[in-house]
């Protein structure tokens, strides 16, 4: 079962499984689609009689709260973690509305995607806003952190290093050395198609006026 760091990626992933991947693979194994993945925080399955929903349970006392276009994820504390965006929801380089229901105590929100896999299929991607992209970038870059963080802490000591015998200092030649770290750390990290994501996520937000 494959954990992610974050709700809003497992309901990327979802939404790819349910709007990207053929049918035919995506509900080969209906079991195994109920209960795929687990973020610890919440757990995400593919509902309704044609696995036409997404399904998030939440766990350890949080629940969800709907504010207009917003579904906002909220910890036993009442603090805010993690806001969703139902209007301009971003996966699979496409931005798909979402309709949100809850039950009755706010734990579980059944999610139905206002298009199909034939509308994403042929739709044209839609230019993310600056917040959205830079909201992508921090969701693939903690989704990759597990396996680029050896070479960003190993830039960071190298850089650090360096910078005492030159007139940059310490501070800033570690910080140097992070960021070139990042890139070679983050630009081999992803597997297939999703290798150097969180790197050209980076690049997106930067570009995005």
């Amino acid at each position: 079962m494959r954990r992610f760091a974050s709700i809003l990626g497992l309901l990327a992933a979802a939404m790819v499984t349910l709007l990207v991947v053929p049918s035919g693979t995506a509900h080969a194994d209906p079991a195994a689609s109920r209960a795929a993945l687990n973020g610890g925080a919440a757990k995400v399955s593919l509902g309704g009689a044609d696995y036409g929903s997404i399904i998030v349970e939440l766990a350890h006392g949080s629940h969800f709260r709907q504010a207009g276009n917003s579904l906002h994820v909220v910890n036993a504390s009442g603090v805010t973690t993690e806001t969703i965006d139902l209007a301009h929801f971003a996966a699979a380089d496409q931005v798909v509305p979402l309709k949100a229901t809850l039950s009755a105590d706010g734990t579980v929100a059944d999610l139905v995607p206002q298009a199909t896999r034939h509308e994403v299929a042929n739709k044209k991607p839609q230019r993310l806003t600056k917040a959205q992209a830079y909201d992508d970038m921090i969701r693939k870059a903690n989704n990759n952190w597990s396996c680029a963080a050896p070479t960003v802490i190993a830039g960071a000591v190298i850089g650090g290093l360096i910078g005492l015998f030159v007139i940059v200092g310490w501070v800033i030649g570690a910080g140097i050395g992070a960021v070139i770290g990042a890139d070679i750390g983050y630009g081999n990290c992803g597997k297939g198609k999703a290798k150097g994501e969180t790197v050209r996520a980076f690049w997106t937000w930067w570009n995005t006026p």
